[in-house]
């Protein structure tokens, strides 16, 4: 028995030993790259949550460790180190900077390219790879969620509506507040398709028609300090794109992609199923159907006493929708059942599909890039389709080992027919779902819009409030079409004149030009009620020019002194012209032209004075008659730019920006009358 006590004893005190001896403590200082030491630095066990921290000094003190464990040194900015324990005690560790991080390149104002590190005030930069997987419909959308304290939302859900883009909230309590746009060095005109909050029809921003599979990359410039040297247009940030340019290789490399959508409505209110329109009477009694005088239920009235509520045709408190078969408004006999889903009526699966085809290549003196794409859109709603044809090129040719051109050129070839109206319109469908169309509503005025001759139903009865009792007809017969236009290029000469001073001189064109053409199909079956024609062409070019000498010395004068001195100027000017004309009351059927219109029929009374025998247009509001309206609108603003940067160690940077604007803005506002005599008599040709 004492043997056996005195084993177990010696077994327990040489585990217990053992167990001590395994466990160890490490000591050390944690340093960075120029000795500094690392306070508050934390320190891992790999694979454990065992952790402790250095002190204000950089040292720690870690207990309890193993032989076997591995110690990680991690820290944002430098490459992470595993040492193993092992049989040390003071483990000292120098960490290495990432200089792939330190050193990353990122364009800044007006083209010019910074470590990141030297910048003083925040960007962000998003790949090219990026935004492609996003499969966004245009190249704002393709940003939401992926940048900080950038704001996107689509006013409308359609593709080739406007996106609005903020940067840190908005600036202006009225007025724009959208940042602005650049592509290669030249600023972008991209003013949104619809300016109106209540209502209109959003035809989409310039930004749109910029081909995704062409970006590199974006640079978003956020807050005053980075966007400084745009003066006020970049007062809400500046968006910076950049687009891909032609490889050096062997030979010419061809690529192509193609990527399909689908997009499909799902989001709906949510809404009762069990009573149709209508509303209970004064008296508060249960509401229930009138009989005819054949004892068929009729179609409640729709008009909703105030003292019940809003007073619209929309409110719901009508019969139990039970299946019953009653006369509707039109005479009809249906059943009164309920309709789950007709919010979805206006609505479709929406499919969009793009071919892009690119062919790349260079060598010592240049490189090149030539990029074709096409798109064709069929969005959620019906009759409202778009299809984009863009051709693009991005070239470089080296001149010198000093002196470098690059050439960039996009054209794109746009084309959509209609913009589904929006907001407090009643030819808005979304009004009718919101304000006039109860639970009962069938659509039965979007199954009967149009007689079985090709004319208008006249819709007799009508009972739906605040909407157009024509909407359907009007939606899919009146329609307008956008042709656009639009070349966007720059050229820029880059002149490296010693290895501290070098030049960059660019200019650019932003140039869009637009037609609209609407064409409102007659109601009757002659072919002249309510037929309507008409055109607008628009036509927008910006110009910009710029130039920048850049002087950037390291260590000056052999000190821990590094000075970025950057002198400059640009100019930039913007030219718009609108051209509109309309038809009159047709006196020709089915003729879409200007020059259809009714001319006023003078006669001679008894005593013989004139006399207006038939009542026409009036002329002087006929603009294709008499009257051509010119607008024409032109800024020129004239800068120099001088932003100087001096960085002590990375430890201490100052940064001043200035500029110095020459600004003059001319209005000029013309009236130009043609008098087309060949169209007075027109109605003897």
């Amino acid at each position: 028995m004492r043997k056996l006590r005195l084993i177990t004893f010696l077994a327990v005190f040489f585990t217990i030993t053992a167990s001590q001896a395994q466990t160890q403590r490490v000591s050390g200082v944690v340093t960075s790259g120029d000795g500094e030491t690392m306070p508050f630095f934390t320190i891992v066990v790999k694979g454990t949550t065992h952790a402790v921290q250095t002190d204000a000094n950089g040292n720690f003190v870690f207990d309890n460790l193993n032989p076997t464990d591995t110690l990680v040194f991690g820290f944002l900015g430098f490459e992470t180190q595993m040492i193993p324990v092992g049989k040390q005690s003071t483990i000292n560790v120098k960490l290495v900077p990432m200089l792939h991080q330190l050193n990353e390149v990122v364009v800044t104002a007006l083209g010019v390219n910074r470590q990141k590190r030297e910048l003083g005030y925040s960007t962000e930069k998003v790949s090219g790879a990026e935004i492609q997987q996003s499969n966004a419909p245009n190249l704002v959308n393709a940003l939401t969620g992926k940048v900080s304290g950038v704001q996107v939302s689509n006013p409308d859900g359609v593709d080739g509506g406007t996106t609005r883009i903020v940067i840190r909230g908005n600036n202006n309590i009225s007025g724009n507040n959208e940042p602005l746009i650049v592509v290669d060095g030249i600023p972008m005109s991209n003013d949104p398709g619809l300016t109106d909050i209540g209502r209109g029809r959003d035809w989409g921003s310039a930004i749109n028609n910029v081909n995704m599979a062409d970006v590199e990359s974006y640079n978003i410039l956020k807050g005053g300090a980075a966007s400084a040297l745009y003066g006020a247009r970049g007062a809400n940030g500046v968006v910076l794109i950049t687009t891909r340019k032609g490889k050096k290789q062997k030979g010419i490399g061809v690529s192509y992609g193609m990527t399909y959508k689908m997009t499909h409505p799902y989001r709906y209110r949510d809404v009762q199923n069990t009573y149709g329109g209508g509303a209970p009477s004064i008296d508060y009694t249960q509401p229930a159907f009138e009989l005819g005088s054949d004892s068929i239920p009729l179609f409640p009235s729709l008009s909703t006493d105030p003292e019940f509520g809003y007073p619209g045709s929309s409110v719901s408190w009508g019969p139990k929708m039970d299946g019953q078969t009653i006369r509707w408004w039109d005479g009809s006999l249906r059943a009164w059942s309920p309709q789950p889903d007709n919010l979805k009526l206006p609505f479709q699966d929406g499919h969009a599909v793009t071919h892009n085809i690119s062919a790349e290549g260079g060598g010592d003196v240049g490189t090149m890039r030539l990029t074709i794409s096409r798109t064709d859109n069929t969005p959620i709603v019906h009759n409202s389709n778009y299809d984009q044809t863009t051709l693009s090129t991005n070239s470089t040719l080296k001149i010198s080992d000093k002196v470098n051109i690059n050439l960039s050129a996009s054209y794109t070839d746009y084309h959509r027919l209609n913009s589904p109206l929006l907001g407090e319109d009643p030819e808005s469908f979304n009004k009718g779902l919101l304000y006039s169309w109860p639970r009962s509503y069938q659509g039965e005025d979007l199954a009967s819009y149009s007689m079985t001759d090709g004319t208008r139903n006249p819709q007799d009865g009508f009972p739906y409030l605040y909407v157009d009792k024509y909407l359907w007809w009007k939606y899919y017969n009146n329609n307008t079409t956008l042709d656009r236009s639009k070349l966007l290029g720059g050229l820029a000469i880059n002149y490296t004149i010693n290895s501290w001073l070098s030049f960059v001189g660019r200019t650019g064109i932003d140039y869009t030009q637009d037609e609209f053409q609407s064409k409102n199909k007659p109601a009757d079956l002659i072919g002249l009620l309510e037929g309507y024609y008409g055109e607008t062409q628009q036509s927008d070019r910006g110009l910009s020019s710029e130039f920048l000498f850049t002087a950037s010395k390291k260590k000056i004068f052999n000190s821990n002194i590094d000075v970025d001195f950057n002198v400059g100027g640009s100019q930039w000017s913007r030219d718009m012209h609108s051209l509109s004309a309309h038809s009159g009351t047709w006196y020709y059927p089915n003729w879409y032209s200007l020059s259809n219109y009714t001319s006023t029929i003078y006669g001679q009374d008894a005593g013989g004075n004139i006399i207006v025998t038939q009542a026409g247009d009036n002329q002087a509001a006929l603009v294709p008659v008499n009257t051509f309206i010119e607008k024409r609108l032109t800024h020129f603003i004239h800068s120099f730019i001088y932003p100087i940067e001096i960085i002590y160690s990375w430890s201490l940077q100052v940064a001043t920006t200035g500029r110095r604007h020459c600004h003059r803005m001319l209005t000029l506002i013309s009236i130009r009358v043609y008098q087309l005599a060949m169209l007075l008599p027109m109605h003897l040709i």
